[in-house]
């Protein structure tokens, strides 16, 4: 087999423990001593040759962010809804945060409050991110979901 080009193929993103080789992006091979490809492999890296991470930095943290996306939206929908529904908006099919676009744009005793809540839900969306473009572009670490919700701005009315 001539090698030009040798990719890991890791278990997870984790401890990126190599379990197969991809080959001149076509032909997989296991981390088995007794595979024939495997060693040529071996032979090929004595030579000199390194072989390609199966992600680089950049896709691992786009990994990783993807991973917690779903984590931090629902932390996020759940502190909007909270402070939303202190405020009486939405019912049991709506949730509370969306709810508040039905009381704006015209007079109605909710106007104020609804506007003023869209505005702060507004800023949250902004804040949170911003947190997401800085970890994707590696100026700052993964924060926790709690980290997270401490930064986001809180309610004043």
């Amino acid at each position: 087999m001539i090698i030009e080009t040798v990719k890991e193929i890791w278990n997870n993103t984790t401890d990126k423990e190599v379990v197969s080789y991809l080959v001149n992006n076509s032909t997989s091979v296991p981390n088995e001593q007794t595979n024939r490809h495997f060693k040529e492999i071996q032979e090929w890296i004595a030579q000199g040759n390194t072989p390609a991470p199966q992600y680089t930095d950049e896709e691992l943290i786009a990994k990783e962010l993807e991973a917690k996306r779903k984590e931090f939206n629902t932390a996020i929908y759940e502190y909007l809804n909270d402070t939303c529904s202190a405020y009486k908006f939405g019912d049991s099919k709506t949730e509370p945060f969306r709810a508040i676009s039905n009381y704006t744009g015209y007079d109605n005793e909710y106007r104020e409050i609804a506007e003023k809540l869209g505005a702060w839900i507004a800023e949250v969306f902004k804040v949170a991110e911003q947190i997401e473009l800085d970890v994707a572009n590696g100026d700052r670490e993964m924060p926790t979901v709690e980290e997270v919700l401490e930064e986001l701005p809180t309610f004043e009315e």
